[in-house]
């Protein structure tokens, strides 16, 4: 524990609560077992090996907090997980669900329940990786989303997406899916949670980093253990812009992009030897599961959606006429990556991607800087 307080005074407090008390409890753990092993060798035995095996997780991220608090303290980020905390806590507050955490570099995006740590993959320190960060949250936020529902005379607190899930796990415990069927089920619907909320609540740089950036077309049809293969994924998300699209105040404000969007991954995977277009079934799957989760986020979580893409637009055109745009009032950080985005599609010029980022870049910092007077 002290040695998680001396990392960073600034940072160590957003971590030690959830990671403080796991390592309290852990060491509770370990004083009943030292009374354990007075009675019971062999019982002691078996609580060593769950204890070591509960701790593990404390410890691994223990360190991680430790490794990136450090690399954020000298700088290797070059202060992009500052600009990333400053995104995620502003849509964390849009959804209603408190995440007063930080994000660290790490070799991977992901989050982990303990410590609600979202990693930022290195070396990729740049607004382009940005948007990932947000799909990241949308793993801890979505099921912490509660609405009341009234039953009769009773209200009560609901939890959306995570009764989703459980219900999910139910039906198929009742089909007599076995564990690792189920598992997988599971987390593909959890991958389809995240991708919908990061459009949601990001917008559209969330799929143009996806689509342009990380979805590989050479394995596009391809189903992993826990992630829907490229192919749905990208259907899914290009089709939750699509329903954004519709929405008062945005009526065909992405419809462009969708369709350049939607051309330029086609091109991909077919020049990669694949094929573009869903299998029937799974489309019709595709299709469903977003009607649900889009409704679910209309009804539940109405002040999520991103609806400042008009503000994203202006300042896409600064960062296209190679001067440095100033932040207004209310300018958040997801503005400035969507309008990076938007820009770097609109362009056309590769060559010119490396300073087009730099000038966004700063100009998340400024959005950060102003923030905090």
């Amino acid at each position: 524990m002290d040695g998680l307080e001396q990392v960073d005074d600034n940072l160590h407090g957003r971590a030690l609560d959830a990671i403080g008390d796991a390592l309290d409890r852990h060491a509770r753990d370990l004083a009943s077992l030292r009374e354990l092993a007075r009675s019971d060798g062999d019982g002691a035995w078996d609580k060593l090996r769950e204890l070591r095996r509960d701790s593990s997780t404390t410890f691994r991220e223990s360190l991680a907090f430790m490794q990136g608090a450090l690399a954020r303290r000298e700088g290797l980020d070059r202060g992009l997980c500052r600009i990333a905390d400053s995104m995620l806590l502003e849509v964390s507050g849009r959804a209603r669900v408190a995440w007063n955490r930080l994000t660290i570099l790490d070799q991977a995006e992901f989050v982990q329940d303990l410590s609600q740590i979202i990693r930022i993959r290195f070396p990729e320190v740049s607004v382009w990786s940005l948007p990932i960060a947000t799909h990241e949250l949308g793993h801890f936020v979505a099921p912490r989303i509660e609405v009341q529902v009234q039953e009769g005379k009773v209200r009560r607190l609901a939890y959306p997406f995570q009764e989703l899930l459980e219900n999910l796990l139910d039906r198929d415990r009742e089909r007599g899916a076995t564990e690792p069927e189920r598992f997988r089920s599971w987390s593909f619907m959890h991958e389809h949670i995240a991708d919908v909320f990061a459009v949601v609540a990001g917008g559209p740089g969330y799929v143009c980093a996806t689509i342009l950036h990380r979805f590989d077309p050479s394995t596009a049809g391809t189903d992993t253990l826990q992630h829907p293969s490229g192919a749905k994924r990208a259907h899914m998300i290009l089709r939750t812009l699509a329903e954004m699209d519709r929405a008062p105040g945005l009526l065909g404000e992405y419809t462009g992009l969708i369709d350049h969007l939607r051309g330029t991954w086609a091109r991909s995977v077919s020049s990669a030897g694949g094929t573009p277009e869903l299998a029937p079934e799974d489309e019709k799957c595709i299709n469903e599961i977003g009607d649900e989760l889009y409704g679910l986020f209309q009804d539940h979580a109405a002040s999520l959606l991103y609806r400042t893409v008009l503000r994203a637009k202006e300042l896409r055109t600064n960062l296209l006429s190679g001067e440095q745009p100033a932040p207004a009032d209310g300018d958040t950080v997801t503005d400035a990556v969507n309008a990076a985005w938007l820009a770097r599609v609109g362009s056309g010029d590769d060559g010119s991607i490396g300073d087009l980022g730099e000038r966004a870049f700063r100009l998340c910092e400024a959005i950060v800087g102003e923030e905090g007077r």
